[in-house]
C-alpha cells in the first residue's frame, strides 16, 4: 500500500506542475495581446469626474473587446478603459 500512496502523490505533484505551467503559458498569451497601462494598487482619476476624487484600482478584468480597470473611492466601485483615467488630478475640471 505504500507503493501506491508515493505514487499518488508522485503524481499528483506532476499534475500541479503541468497545471501551473498551462496556466502561466495562457498568462504569457495574455499579456502579450493586452498591454496594462494600470496596475492593482495605482492612484487614479476619472477624467469626467467634476469633482476629482482620487480612486484606486482594485481590479483588471480582460475581456474579448479588451481590458476594463475597477476603479473604488470609498464604497463606490466603476468600470472603465484605460483612456477614461488619468494618473494626475485635472485641476480645471475641479475647479469648474
Amino acid at each position: 500500500m505504500n507503493v501506491n500512496v508515493n505514487k499518488l502523490e508522485q503524481g499528483t505533484s506532476f499534475n500541479k506542475a503541468r497545471k501551473d505551467n498551462q496556466v502561466d503559458e495562457i498568462l504569457i498569451n495574455v499579456f502579450d495581446k493586452y498591454m496594462l497601462t494600470y496596475d492593482i494598487g495605482d492612484v487614479v482619476y476619472i477624467k469626467t469626474d467634476e469633482f476629482q476624487k482620487k480612486r484606486v484600482v482594485t481590479g483588471i478584468s480582460i475581456k474579448h473587446n479588451g481590458v476594463i480597470y475597477v476603479v473604488t473611492h470609498c464604497t463606490d466601485e466603476s468600470y472603465h478603459y484605460d483612456f477614461e483615467l488619468s494618473r494626475s488630478e485635472d485641476l480645471l475640471m475641479k475647479i469648474l
